[in-house]
């Protein structure tokens, strides 16, 4: 569950400003699973990091071994 909502003070609101108590709650909880189902752990963002470091990586690894072809293309041309 998130611990960024608070889904009693939402309902409680909610309440308060005329809705029954069922749909409150119903609302609550539909925002609670809307909440928790778009958020990422730390995890996943540290495994999603190490995914993108690794192909930056390579680019550039590949980048270089492109660059040392074209120098020694351009050497041998002189």
């Amino acid at each position: 569950m998130s611990d960024n909502f608070d889904s009693l003070t939402f309902s409680n609101d909610l309440m308060q400003g005329g809705f029954p108590r069922e749909q409150a709650e119903a609302l609550a909880s539909a925002m609670v699973r809307l909440i928790d189902s778009h958020l990422v752990t730390r995890a996943y963002l540290d495994q999603r990091l190490a995914a993108l470091k690794v192909e930056i990586f390579q680019g550039m690894f590949a980048a270089m071994v492109v660059q040392a072809g074209l120098i020694v293309g351009l050497i041998k041309l002189l």
